[in-house]
């Protein structure tokens, strides 16, 4: 069970609220107590440290006022995107926090001319899969085995989860928003 820490809110923040900044070295705690809470086996801060040497690898954090509320590590590599870490602390999920984040890669991939942006979600994780389908990915298949994750029965087992493999075309996001907006270059990022 998740404490709720004192600074947990419970309304939905608003931009102003909201500081993105690149993921340092000085943000790797806070970066680690919300891996730990949020998968089964979470990122080592090595993990993260070696993110930041790839050219290709874009990791981002967002403070809410002065708290961590989430952050997002991802690749991209010709014309595709691939989200490898999204997380939001608890006391601030279901508050947009995890929306702004996807934003990050929607805009870097428009900017790009990235055309797919890709990711894994355990099959188990009902909400995570809903709030990508908000977003416009699809599941196109699946990795079985693909996670790990201990079990509630004996902490020293480990046992395999499959992954949904999701998709979000935004050559067809794109071609949609120039219909709609009758060719104007009004772009949005969510379907």
């Amino acid at each position: 069970m998740v404490k709720t820490a004192s600074f947990c809110r419970t309304e939905l923040l608003k931009a102003t609220d909201l500081t993105l900044l690149s993921m340092e070295q000085e943000h790797i705690d806070h970066v680690l107590e919300i891996e730990k809470i949020s998968f089964d086996l979470p990122w080592n801060s090595q993990m993260f440290k070696e993110e930041f040497v790839l050219s290709y690898s874009h990791h981002f954090v967002l403070y809410v006022e002065n708290k961590l509320g989430g952050y997002i590590c991802f690749h991209t590599v010709v014309d595709e995107l691939e989200i490898l870490r999204i997380a939001v602390h608890p006391c601030f999920r279901r508050q947009g926090i995890g929306t702004h984040l996807m934003q990050i890669c929607f805009q870097i991939a428009f900017d790009h001319d990235i055309d797919n942006l890709f990711l894994e979600t355990p099959c188990s994780n009902s909400q995570a899969i809903e709030f990508y389908q908000q977003l416009g990915f699809t599941v196109i298949g699946k990795r079985p085995n693909y996670y790990q994750s201990y079990t509630t029965i004996n902490a020293q087992s480990i046992m395999a989860q499959d992954a949904v493999v999701m998709r979000n075309s935004l050559k067809k996001t794109k071609n949609m928003n120039k219909e709609i907006n009758h060719g104007k270059t009004n772009t949005t990022y969510c379907r």
